[in-house]
């Protein structure tokens, strides 16, 4: 009987192992199934790097003489020249910019340089904290490139599993009324969404601190550029109403202006009287015109009015602002640092990185295909949340239909916040390994910037050469150095380049560019520990010298 038992028991112990085993091959093969691509070095280089450059002849010969262009570019530690580009250049420009200076800076292990440089700059330009990193910024589209490079192993790591699944099961999650299938149920589509998002948001606030040391090091920076430029203080909370005063102002004005000149009133009204004269039949044509007219109407009426709204709390904490004491100031104290903390944080990590490889997962070798129709439309919905949460603002306005989702962000709103707090205290050992940038890569990119700066080469002496009301007199002399260091080294560079095409009489080659490389050296060296006039007068007379046979570009 015992041993019957012992039996019994081996052969239950062997069921339940066999349904372990089989619940656990199940999970398994069903991870594999949402598993990313392999990120293999190839993949790696096309996704962040691009197709591999090819260059003729004539580029191969150009870029054999740019090693003191190249110098004189990353090596600065005040980066002038770099942000005399970056000043100079056009919207059109920047977003090869961006991507020539991240793989030009990252050869040297220096983004993270570039990218404080560029920060501290908007910064100074900036008149109002809400006209920071603009779209159009060259500041966030160097980190946008940036993040992709360092981070993109982590975003697989972290939401890879989580994409595919989501577009695998992208099913009755539409929250537009007006795109609803028969059958679908709002609150059912509601939390199918959230509990999306929740998923997602738990991934990375769970490996946040697996985020590359350099990420935090930037925010650090941000934050502290930003404490700096627009302090908040319970003692002089006056100031931020008023700066907050001015940008409602602003909007409201931006808002009634599109409204105005959208012409949506005179439309609907020229219509009217059209279809008085008009049969039923195209009456009936018509208002579908109408229906339009009236609902973009609509749409720009409720901006006009949340803008007036958001004013009129304006002045509600202009009377916060005269008690420093009172709960009413803290919670404007408590608005005034949250919002700081994203647009510091929340607008690099999440807009600029977590929120694109979700929108666009193929751009970072998420997916194995691109995502279409319900797939790519639940992306786009989980990062408009996610986004929105970042901000700490609220679905109005033209997005209408998601104001059912601000609950969501009501409720994790401080724990993003304490996301963003977390990540932006950098760690006691920000270094990284390098990441190798293929010499193909690197060459083009120190050729494009070059090209860039011959063909705007008046432009970038003359940003350089004007004074800014900020600059410090040492600070002033330094750009003024630049400048003739800049202007030397083009002129160098060009009298190479020409020295070594075919039939040229040629010069003393390479003991000239060793010559010349050793003054930039200098005047590099001159820049990272501040320069007086005297040494500035010098080394200007001793890099002249040594090109005073040649002619500028």
């Amino acid at each position: 009987m015992l041993i019957g038992l012992v039996v019994g028991l081996i052969g239950l112990l062997a069921i339940v192992g066999a349904i372990i085993f089989i619940i656990y091959g199940r999970r398994k093969r069903r991870q594999e199934q949402y598993t990313p691509p392999p990120l293999t070095n190839e993949v790696f280089n096309t996704l962040i790097f691009g197709a591999p450059p090819e260059h003729h002849r004539n580029e191969k010969k150009i870029i054999a003489h740019l090693d003191i262009f190249e110098e004189l570019v990353v090596m600065d530690s005040d980066l002038d020249l770099v942000q005399a580009i970056c000043e100079t250049a056009q919207s059109t420009d920047a977003d090869r910019l961006a991507k020539y200076l991240s793989v030009l800076f990252e050869n040297r292990s220096r983004t993270v340089n570039l990218l404080c440089a560029l920060v501290s700059n908007e910064m100074r330009i900036s008149e109002h904290i809400s006209t920071l990193f603009r779209g159009n910024s060259i500041a966030t589209k160097v980190f946008a490139k940036y993040a992709k490079m360092r981070g993109i192993r982590w975003l697989h790591a972290t939401i890879g599993v989580q994409i595919n699944k989501a577009i695998a099961e992208s099913t009755n999650f539409e929250v537009d009324t007006q795109k609803y299938q028969s059958g679908e149920n709002e609150a059912l589509n509601k939390y199918s969404l959230l509990t999306q998002c929740q998923q997602l948001l738990v991934a990375v606030m769970t490996s946040s601190s697996k985020l590359p040391p350099s990420f935090r090091h930037v925010f650090n920076h941000i934050k502290r550029s930003m404490a700096g430029r627009f302090p908040v203080d319970l003692r002089n909370l006056s100031q931020v109403v008023l700066e907050n005063m001015i940008a409602s102002v602003n909007s409201a004005k931006g808002a009634m202006d599109e409204l105005m000149q959208s012409h949506d009133f005179e439309a609907i009204e020229a219509l009217g009287r059209h279809m008085k004269r008009i049969d039923s039949v195209e009456q009936m044509q018509g208002m579908d015109i109408l229906k339009e007219r009236l609902v973009n109407c609509e749409h720009k009426t409720e901006t006009v009015h949340d803008e007036l709204a958001k004013l009129s709390l304006n002045f509600l904490d202009i009377q916060a602002a005269k008690d420093p004491d009172s709960q009413a100031a803290k919670q404007l104290y408590r608005r005034a640092a949250e919002e700081r903390n994203s647009v510091a944080v929340g607008g690099f990590l999440f807009l600029r990185f977590i929120v694109a490889g979700i929108s666009t997962p193929e751009s970072y070798g998420l997916v194995s295909s691109p995502p279409e129709g319900d797939g790519r439309r639940l992306l786009v919905l989980i990062g408009k949340v996610l986004q929105n949460l970042s901000n700490n603002k609220e679905f109005g306005g033209k997005e209408a239909y998601m104001t059912k989702l601000n609950e969501f962000i009501h409720t994790n709103s401080d724990d993003v916040q304490e996301l963003f707090d977390g990540v932006s205290k950098p760690d006691a050992t920000p270094e990284e390994p390098s990441i190798s940038v293929p010499p193909e890569y690197k060459g083009d990119a120190v050729l494009q910037i070059y090209q860039y700066c011959a063909s705007n080469y008046e432009k970038i002496m003359m940003n350089l050469r004007t004074p800014r009301p900020s600059d410090s007199e040492s600070a002033s002399l330094r750009r003024e150095q630049t400048a003739a260091s800049f202007q030397v080294c083009m002129e160098r560079t060009q009298n190479e380049i020409e020295s070594s095409a075919p039939g040229s009489s040629g010069n003393n080659g390479g003991t000239a560019d060793r010559g010349a490389l050793s003054v930039v050296g200098s005047l590099l060296r001159n820049n990272n520990r501040g320069t007086s006039s005297s040494s500035l007068a010098g080394s200007n007379e001793a890099l002249l010298g040594s090109s005073s046979k040649h002619s500028s570009p």
